[in-house]
């Protein structure tokens, strides 16, 4: 994949699944890599423009996925999460999150980005460093579908 380093001052969101929030809190689980995947999928919020609730519903718009009332989208700031995994864990990688279509003309196509260098999903340190992720990085959390 060619990426680009989405900036430290900008923000991402990821659909957490119902299956994957107890009692109203995003699981740990949200946020570890899946069987065979490299990068967790995350949608670019400033790469809309507008303001926040603009670039939620564009999110939600973009990440064609089938959404639940239940679901939520987590936020979390760039620059905070990769230093918090990296201050925090015994995680030997460099994490970074990239744009996966930086170049492309379609918003909703540029805002597609992935969260690069997570320990995979067998790993003992992927489960820690997901809790660590939602513990201390996320920054607010959206609905998953809004009627």
């Amino acid at each position: 994949m060619t990426g680009k380093d989405l900036p430290d001052e900008d923000h991402v969101v990821r659909y957490v699944r119902p299956n994957l929030i107890d009692n109203g809190v995003v699981s740990g689980g949200a946020f570890c890599l899946r069987e065979n995947e490299t990068g967790l999928s995350v949608f670019w919020m400033e790469v809309f423009g507008g303001d926040k609730n603009y670039q939620i519903n564009r999110a939600r718009e973009s990440c064609n996925l089938t959404l639940s009332k239940n679901g939520k989208f987590a936020e979390l700031n760039v620059g905070i999460t990769k230093r918090c995994i990296i201050e925090n864990s015994n995680h030997p990688r460099e994490i970074r999150i990239q744009s996966t279509h930086p170049n492309d003309k379609i918003d909703s196509v540029r805002s597609h980005s992935e969260i690069i260098g997570l320990p995979p999903s067998n790993c003992i340190n992927a489960r820690l460093i997901g809790k660590l992720i939602v513990d201390e990085c996320i920054n607010c959390v959206h609905p998953g579908k809004v009627d």
